[in-house]
């Protein structure tokens, strides 16, 4: 078996590429968790948005079921319980198409998401891509939620 030792100062290229491809997503995570937004007349509030990704990371699979996570975003803005749910799913909708959120349909052909995780709606909610995960855990380390 090769072993090549590659010394921390020849990964800085690879790591200036990285940062300039992770800075824009990270500005759209940083807004999100501001209230910032385009259009200005956003349906969902930061704490909503500080939530699904504090969800989504603290997922052994990075994704959780709409349903489930719909019922927390729609108590966090709402006065108890009744119509969190339909409240949760109309801002989580804005988060997609707001492009802040991505959602899965269930699917056998999935082999990073279980079929279990998906209860009663067969969708879950994910990051969009593995950059925007990487942003809000990056968020997250510098204490932005």
């Amino acid at each position: 078996m090769l072993h090549i030792h590659v010394g921390r100062s020849d990964f800085s290229p690879l790591s200036a590429a990285l940062e300039s491809v992770v800075q824009p997503i990270a500005m759209d995570v940083s807004d999100a968790l501001k209230g910032n937004s385009f259009p200005p007349k956003r349906r969902y509030s930061s704490a909503q948005y500080e939530a699904v990704a504090k969800m989504l990371l603290n997922s052994p699979h990075h994704a959780v079921d709409w349903d489930r996570l719909a019922a927390v975003v729609g108590a966090i803005n709402g006065a108890g319980e009744t119509g969190a749910k339909e409240r949760g799913k109309l801002a989580l909708q804005a988060m997609v198409q707001d492009k802040a959120l991505a959602y899965r349909p269930k699917s056998e052909l999935a082999r990073d998401i279980p079929l279990e995780l998906s209860d009663e709606s067969g969708i879950v909610a994910t990051a969009i891509t593995p950059t925007h995960l990487y942003a809000m855990q990056k968020a997250c380390n510098r204490g932005k939620f």
